[in-house]
Parts: structure tokens; C-alpha cells; sequence
């Protein structure tokens, strides 16, 4: 049988109240009680009563986590990762559910956490705002990570996705790269997307470089097979740039494959910058690449819920937060324009 606060304050002759307010840290016990309750807690095992401390406090230690899918996507498995780590040191427990991109299975899966009273709902790449909407106006604490939505009464989670795309596309250009290519997801897809091709051009207007749009490719989603296909497709045609931004390490697996089928050496004859860094260490060679705070969003989106959970405010909350860029061995100084393909 479980130990209780009754069998504890038995054990060393004190008042179950005393016990009580050691366990949730609350009122004042004297150093010398404080430091006994605590020994004999631990000696005899005590674990608290989750449920009814729930009861009471119509808490149920539950923090919802609702997107589109945690695999294959890396920076969504290294996202949940950082929120499942940072609720455990916080006490809480994550209800993880799915939608794979339908706004009809997202609502259904609302209606789940909210049956089982979730303390919190946290989003990622959410499909609909009407969904977010219901669960703001039922007056559960929301947060929005990566791709927001506008939405009254939510905090934010977010990346400044143009400022990394930019920082990566910079590098290329202090490394004589004039001609640089950019492999990535459709920007009509999401906001998101958008705000990393921006940050690329950017980096070229700022220059007053204009690129020629065969070194432009856009796909539907991250996979590999796009990342070849796409690669194979620049190629095939009459030159290559010096230099490549892949928008997503996924991508970059495929482009890595395309390059090596058709003899292409890295970084050699082009150079290449990854994004996410979540492969970017294990592929051959070890690509540059834009690392994401997954940590500090993770943690982020946490406190923001516990925040929301605590006060009544009606202010909101937006963090943003920056990518860093890692340097590897997929880039070197451009000693010419372009590079001649036998499109072999």
C-alpha cells in the first residue's frame, strides 16, 4: 500500500498539516522540521496523489500537443522531443495526437483533449484557425509554435525563418558565390516556406544579384526523392550554380544523392548549405547547416502555457526566436561563376 501524508506525520510525531505543506511548499515549517519531513519522505517512498491533488486543484497535469505528425520530419521528432523533456522537469504529462493536415481530424482531436481536460493545448502548424478559435473562446491556454495563424488570444512560439534563410544565403555570398541555386517547398504551401525563400532573396537584392530561375526549384513537401529529383533536374541543364541552399536537411539527403550519381564532388565543384541541421552531420561530406532552438521552443511553448495557467491576463505573448548557422564541410571560396555540367 501507497505511503500517505498521514503514515508520514505518524512516523516522526508531527501534524499531517505540517507534512502537507512540505510536500506542496506552502506556509512555514521551521529549517530543522522541513529538512526532517523531506528525509522521511524519501525514506519511506512517498509518492503524491496525482489525482487527487487534480481534484482539488481541477488540474489534471495534462498538457495537450496537437500536429501534423512526428515522423519523418526531423524537426518536428526533435520538437516533441524538447517538449516531452521540459514537461517532465515541469511535472506535466503530454497528450500527443495527430492530424496529418486534415482541419476535420484536428477538431476531432480538440474534442479529445478537451473530454479529457487538458490543462493547455499547445499547436504546431495547426490547420485552421477556427479550430484554434473554439479552444481559445472555451478559455483552455493555447500556444501557436512555428507556423502562426491569426488568431485572437494566442501566444507564439515562433522562428525568424527569413533571417536564417538570410544568414546561410550571406555566407555563400562572402565566399565569392554569385550564382546560387535554392532547392525547396513550394512557398504557397505555408507561410513559412515563403519567409525562407524571402530570406534567400533578400540576401541576393541586397547585393543586387538576380538569379536565373533555373537554379530555382520548388517541390510539395520534404522528402529525398524530391530533393534528387529536383537536383538531377539543375543537372541536366546546361550549368550549375556554385553554390546551393537546400531549405530543409531532408532535401539535402536527396540532393547529396543526385550530386554523387552524376559525379559531382562537394564542395568542390558546388557548395552546398543545408537547414535544420538534423542530418546534416551524418551525410557525406557533413553539410553546413542552419541550426533551429528546438530546446528553447520547446521549453518556450511550456512556460507560455503555465504562464497562461496562472494569470488571468488578456495580454499575449509572441517569442521569436533565431536559428544559428553551423559551419561544416560542404562550403569553400567560389574561384568561378559557374560550373559546367556533362549532365552525366
Amino acid at each position: 500500500m501507497a505511503t500517505t501524508i498521514t503514515d508520514i506525520a505518524k512516523y516522526i510525531n508531527v501534524s499531517p498539516a505540517m507534512v502537507s505543506r512540505v510536500i506542496h511548499n506552502s506556509g512555514y515549517v521551521s529549517k530543522e522540521k522541513r529538512e526532517l519531513i523531506e528525509k522521511t519522505l524519501s525514506e519511506l517512498n512517498y509518492v503524491p496523489n496525482k489525482v487527487a491533488q487534480g481534484l482539488k486543484s481541477q488540474k489534471t497535469g495534462m498538457i495537450g500537443h496537437i500536429l501534423p505528425r512526428a515522423y519523418p520530419n526531423p524537426f518536428w521528432a526533435g520538437l516533441c522531443q524538447s517538449i516531452d523533456e521540459y514537461a517532465d522537469e515541469c511535472d506535466y504529462q503530454i497528450l500527443r495526437l495527430f492530424t496529418y493536415n486534415d482541419p476535420k481530424r484536428e477538431l476531432k482531436q480538440i474534442e479529445e483533449m478537451v473530454a479529457r481536460k487538458v490543462d493547455g493545448i499547445i499547436f504546431t502548424s495547426a490547420s485552421s484557425k477556427e479550430n484554434i478559435q473554439r479552444v481559445v473562446d472555451m478559455g483552455i491556454p493555447t500556444v501557436m509554435v512555428e507556423r502562426p495563424l491569426d488568431v485572437m488570444g494566442v501566444d507564439k512560439v515562433l522562428i525568424d525563418y527569413v533571417e536564417a534563410s538570410y544568414v546561410a544565403t550571406k555566407h555563400l555570398l562572402r565566399l565569392n558565390h554569385k550564382n546560387i541555386g535554392y532547392i525547396g517547398v513550394d512557398t504557397s504551401v505555408n507561410v513559412v516556406e515563403s519567409e525562407r525563400y524571402n530570406g534567400f532573396q533578400r540576401a541576393l537584392m541586397e547585393e543586387k544579384i538576380t538569379t536565373d530561375n533555373k537554379y530555382i526549384k520548388f517541390c510539395e513537401s520534404y522528402s529525398p526523392q524530391y530533393g534528387f529529383h529536383l537536383m538531377e533536374e539543375m543537372i541536366l541543364s546546361d550549368f550549375l550554380p556554385s553554390g546551393i541552399f537546400v531549405a530543409s536537411d531532408v532535401l539535402a539527403i536527396g540532393v547529396l544523392q543526385a550530386l554523387y550519381k552524376h559525379r559531382i564532388r562537394v564542395p568542390d565543384d558546388i557548395s552546398i548549405i543545408g537547414y535544420d541541421n538534423s542530418y546534416a552531420d551524418i551525410l557525406s561530406p557533413p553539410i553546413s547547416s542552419v541550426g533551429l532552438p528546438l530546446k528553447e521552443m520547446g521549453e518556450a511553448a511550456i512556460n507560455l502555457i503555465l504562464e497562461r495557467m496562472k494569470s488571468k491576463t488578456t495580454s499575449v505573448k509572441t517569442l521569436t526566436l533565431h536559428a544559428s548557422y553551423v559551419e561544416r564541410e560542404s562550403v569553400k571560396h567560389n574561384t568561378n561563376q559557374e560550373v559546367e555540367s556533362d549532365g552525366t
